[in-house]
This record gives C-alpha cells, structure tokens and sequence, in this order.
C-alpha cells in the first residue's frame, strides 16, 4: 500500500513538471530574431524590422505567430488562410521601432516606396507621419483592410 502512494506522489510530480515546462501558447506580437527568423511566405531572412508584419494564428489547434519580411507578403500569406484562424496581425512602422496593430496603422502605397520585396506597402505610426512620408515619396493613404501589394503588372507605366 505504501508503494501505491509514493507510485500516485511520483507520478503526480513528474506530471507538474512535465506541464510546467511546456510553453505557453503566445500572445501578443512576436520577439523578432533578426537576420534569424525567415518569412512564412517567401522563406527570405527578415532583416529589416521596420518593413516587416507578423501574424499571430491558430495551427492544429494551437497559437503560432508567423513573420514576414514586407507586409505584402503577410497579405499574399493571409489570402490562402482561413480568416477565422488569423487572431491579430502586425506591422513594423517606417517612423519608429516596435509594433503597431495592422488596425492601428496608416499605410503608403506607392510605386516610390522602397520595401524588401517591392511590394511598395509601408506602414508608419500617425496619419501625420504618412502625409510626410507620401509628400517626400508619393504613394497613397491606404487603410490595411484595402492594402493590395503592387507588383510589376500593377504599377503605374
């Protein structure tokens, strides 16, 4: 009877640990590993975190974050996923460091606007800072939900 316990107490134990040690699922934009962490969509090195956008979304039942190097590529990426899996996504912002919800931010498209995979989206923190940024290089106000990247076909001759 004494060996029954100890077993119950042992394996109780060893089941705490086992769950303590597992990570919590994440929340929240992602810790960027520069020159590290590669694009979902494109497989390139993320390495200029002002142009790049992430993802937070649910996989197999699970929250995983997904980066990407330009934001245009987070839209090709978020077209072929189901948008009820897709929880919060992104961007990193021209005018400063860190993240801004896609929501919360003010995007310039534009032929003139240089990013990492010429899809010519960048997002910047205030409307303000889009009008200087459209005034020194042209482009559109653009909100998120009407973001399309502009490829070679979609350019303006």
């Amino acid at each position: 009877m004494k060996h029954d316990q100890r077993r119950v107490a042992l394996s109780a134990v060893c089941v705490f640990f086992l769950w303590s040690c597992t990570d919590p699922e994440p929340s929240g934009p992602p810790t960027l590993q520069v020159g590290v962490d590669v694009c979902a969509d494109c497989g390139m090195s993320i390495i200029e975190t002002k142009y790049a956008a992430a993802a937070l979304h649910i996989v197999d039942g699970r929250r995983e974050h997904a980066v990407f190097d330009d934001v245009g590529c987070m839209v090709f990426w978020q077209e072929q996923q189901d948008a009820a899996n897709i929880l919060e996504r992104w961007s990193g912002q021209s005018d400063r460091d860190g993240w801004i919800r896609v929501e919360d931010g003010h995007f310039v498209v534009g032929s003139s606007v240089q990013t990492p995979m010429d899809f010519h989206i960048v997002c910047c923190s205030t409307q303000a800072e889009a009008a200087r940024l459209i005034e020194r290089a042209g482009g559109t106000l653009t909100p998120f939900a009407s973001v399309k990247p502009m490829t070679a076909a979609s350019m303006p001759k």
